[in-house]
C-alpha cells in the first residue's frame, strides 16, 4: 500500500495517549518530523494535555498542541485523519482507545493504524465506519500477491543502501528517511523503500509493513519493492531496517530484509548506552556492535561502510571503531555520510 495514492498534505492527528515521551511513540515522532503527506495539527494524550509537543520532545521542535481527547482536538482543530501513534511490543491495541477511535469515525475521520490488531476485524469499529462512509486502513494488513526471494536485485543496477542497527528503536528509519530526503535536497533522485508502519506514514517510493508476512515470502516482497522503486528511475535506494540480526526476537525478520534488499552497503545504527535491549521486561543484554557487523558481512554481499549515532554524547562514547562513525543529529555530518555513500556506491 501507498498512502500517497489517497493523501497529500492532509490535516491530521495522532492519539498517543500516555506514552508520547517514550519511545513506544515513535511512530508519531517520525510522522511529525518526516511526513510527506500528513501534517500533523494536533496530538491526542491525556498525561501532556495543554503542552506543546516541542516542551515534551525537545528533538522534536514542533508548536503542535496536545489535546487530552478526541473530542476536544477535533473542538479546536480540523483534521481529516486519526493516526494510532505508537508502536508498543507486540503492537496490541490500548484497551481504552476504542471510544477515542469511535469519536474520531463518527466526525468523519479516516484511521490508519499500523497494530497487529486490525480495526477492521473488529465489528463495531468496522461497521461504524462503513456507516460513516470513512476508511480504516490497517497497514500491517500483508500485500495478497507474494512472492519468494530470487536475488533479482543484483541482476541490476540497482544501488541499495540497507540502514540497519543493533537493536530496535535506535533511529534506522530515521536515518533511512534522512538520507533519502538529503539526497533529494541535493538533486539525486534517490528512493525509500519502507518496511514498517511509519515509514508507509512518512510517504514512501514503495512499501509494507514485513512484520506481519508469512516468512517465505518475507525477503521477495522486499525484493519486488526494491526493484519497483528502481524501475520508477530512482538510485540509490534507501531501505529501511528492521530488528537486528543477534536480537532473540526479531532477528527471523531481519535477515529476510537483508536477504530481499540484497544491498551492496550498509549503515549500523546504534545506542553505545544502552545496556539492555529496549521494550522488554525481561533483561536481554546488547552485544557488541562488531558482532553485529561481523554477522551482516557473513551473510550478505554488502559492507557495513559507516557507524551512525544520535547525538554528539553517543558519538564521544564509540572508542576505537575501525569505521567512520556520524552522528545523524549533525548536519554537516549526515551530510559528509551521503557524500561516503554515494562515492562508494559508485565503485560497486
Amino acid at each position: 500500500m501507498n498512502l500517497k495514492d489517497y493523501y497529500q498534505n492532509t490535516p491530521a492527528l495522532i492519539i498517543t495517549h500516555d506514552y508520547f515521551d517514550t519511545k513506544n511513540a515513535k511512530t508519531a515522532h517520525g510522522v511529525i518530523l518526516y511526513s510527506e503527506i500528513f501534517d500533523v495539527v494536533g496530538i491526542v494524550d491525556g498525561k501532556f494535555a495543554g503542552s506543546r509537543a516541542c516542551d515534551v520532545v525537545p528533538f522534536i521542535k514542533k508548536d503542535i498542541p496536545i489535546y487530552s481527547s478526541v473530542k476536544e482536538a477535533l473542538n479546536n482543530v480540523n483534521a481529516k485523519v486519526l493516526i494510532l501513534g505508537v508502536a508498543p511490543p507486540g503492537g496490541k491495541l490500548p484497551t481504552d482507545w476504542l471510544d477515542e477511535i469511535k469519536t474520531a469515525i463518527n466526525a468523519g475521520l479516516d484511521i490508519i493504524s499500523g497494530l497487529h490488531v486490525f480495526l477492521s476485524d473488529i465489528p463495531e469499529i468496522a461497521e461504524l465506519a462503513k456507516a460513516k462512509g470513512v476508511k480504516i486502513i490497517d497497514l500491517r494488513k500483508p500485500p495478497s500477491d507474494l512472492n519468494i526471494g530470487l536475488q533479482r536485485v543484483r541482476k541490476t543496477d540497482a544501488k541499495v543502501v540497507l540502514c540497519m542497527g543493533t537493536d530496535c528503536v535506535v533511529g534506522k528509519r530515521s536515518a533511512a528517511t534522512l538520507l533519502w530526503k538529503l539526497a533529494r535536497q541535493k538533486g539525486i533522485n534517490a528512493g525509500f523503500v519502507a518496511t514498517g508502519q511509519t515509514g508507509l506514514m512518512i510517504g514512501c517510493d514503495a512499501g509494507a509493513v514485513i512484520d506481519r508476512i508469512p516468512s517465505d515470502f518475507v525477503a521477495g516482497q522486499v525484493e519486488k519493492m526494491v526493484l519497483k522503486v528502481f524501475n520508477k528511475g530512482k538510485n540509490p535506494i534507501f531501505v529501511e531496517g528492521q530488528g537486528a540480526l543477534l536480537h532473540p526476537s526479531y532477528s527471523g525478520v531481519t535477515l529476510s530484509l537483508l536477504h530481499g534488499a540484497d544491498p551492496q552497503a550498509v549503515i549500523l545504527v546504534h545506542d553505545p548506552q544502552r545496556k539492555y535491549r529496549a521494550g522488554f521486561d525481561t533483561e536481554l543484554p546488547m552485544p557488541d556492535w562488531r558482532d553485529e557487523r561481523e554477522l551482516i558481512e557473513k551473510l550478505s554481499r554488502a559492507k557495513v561502510v559507516a557507524l551512525c549515532v544520535w547525538g554528539k554524547e553517543n558519538k564521544a562514547l564509540i572508542k576505537d571503531s575501525d569505521i567512520p562513525v556520524f552522528d545523524l543529529t549533525n548536519q554537516n555530518e549526515a551530510e559528509k555520510l551521503l557524500e561516503l555513500l554515494i562515492n562508494y556506491l559508485e565503485e560497486k
